[in-house]
């Protein structure tokens, strides 16, 4: 269960993190986790319908965002960064 719950978190502040999918989907990601929590010590397992379906809610976006995986533009700061990298790799030449 740790792993479950653990493992939802890390890919929820991840996709936070890249901004590549919404932010409402990484948090219905995220947020889901109570709900899971709570239905395995309770033993409701309509507590954990309620985390599966905000956790596909959420991983619809991402999906779509994989789909699309080369037609997404490198954020600005990244594209200064790597002028910037590739211009002192020049100059050490």
């Amino acid at each position: 269960m740790i792993g479950h719950l653990l493992g939802y978190v890390l890919l929820g502040i991840a996709l936070i993190r890249s901004r590549v999918i919404p932010l409402w989907a990484a948090i219905l990601i995220i947020a889901g986790l109570p709900f899971q929590a709570a239905g395995y010590g309770t033993h409701q397992g309509v507590l954990q319908l309620v985390c599966f379906a905000l956790i596909f809610l959420g991983s619809i976006p991402a999906a779509l965002a994989m789909l699309k995986g080369g037609d997404r533009v490198m954020p600005v700061s990244q594209q200064l960064d790597s002028r910037a990298t590739g211009e002192a790799g020049q100059a050490e030449r």
